[in-house]
C-alpha cells in the first residue's frame, strides 16, 4: 500500500497540486528484489541485458558503447549514451553487488565479457 506522507502527516500539498491530477511515471519494468517493494531496473542492470542480448544473439564477442546503448534504445531504455559509458567504465572493476558481470576493454573503444571468475558471490 502506497501512502502520501503529507496525507499521513495531515499537511496540505506544498506544491498546491489538486489529489486528481495523475503522479508522473518512470518507464521500465519492475524487478524483484526479494522481499523489498519492486524497483525500476538500473542502468547497469539494462546494460547487463543489453550485452547478454548482444553476445547471445549471434554477435561478435566484443562490442562498442554504441552497440549496447543502440540495444537499449531498441528495447525503451531511456539512459543516455553518456550514462551508458560511464556504467560500462565502472564494470571494468570487479562488482560488489548483482549482476556480477565484469567488462575489460579489448582496444580503447571495445569492450568483451569477462569470463566468470569463481569467488564469493561468483556465479
Amino acid at each position: 500500500m502506497v501512502v502520501d506522507l503529507e496525507d499521513a502527516l495531515g499537511r496540505a500539498s506544498s506544491s498546491g497540486a489538486s489529489k486528481s491530477q495523475p503522479r508522473p511515471t518512470i518507464a521500465g519494468r519492475p524487478i524483484c528484489l526479494g522481499e523489498r517493494k519492486p524497483a525500476s531496473p538500473t542502468c547497469r542492470d539494462e546494460v547487463v541485458a543489453a550485452i547478454e542480448a548482444l553476445v547471445a544473439g549471434g554477435g561478435a564477442p566484443v562490442f562498442t558503447v554504441e552497440n549496447v546503448h543502440a540495444a537499449m534504445v531498441s528495447c525503451g531504455s531511456a539512459w543516455s549514451r553518456e550514462t551508458v559509458a560511464k556504467t560500462m567504465l565502472r564494470m571494468t572493476r570487479p562488482a560488489r553487488r548483482p549482476p556480477y558481470l565484469e567488462l575489460e576493454r579489448a582496444e580503447p573503444d571495445l569492450y568483451r565479457v569477462v569470463p566468470s571468475r569463481d569467488g564469493p558471490g561468483r556465479s
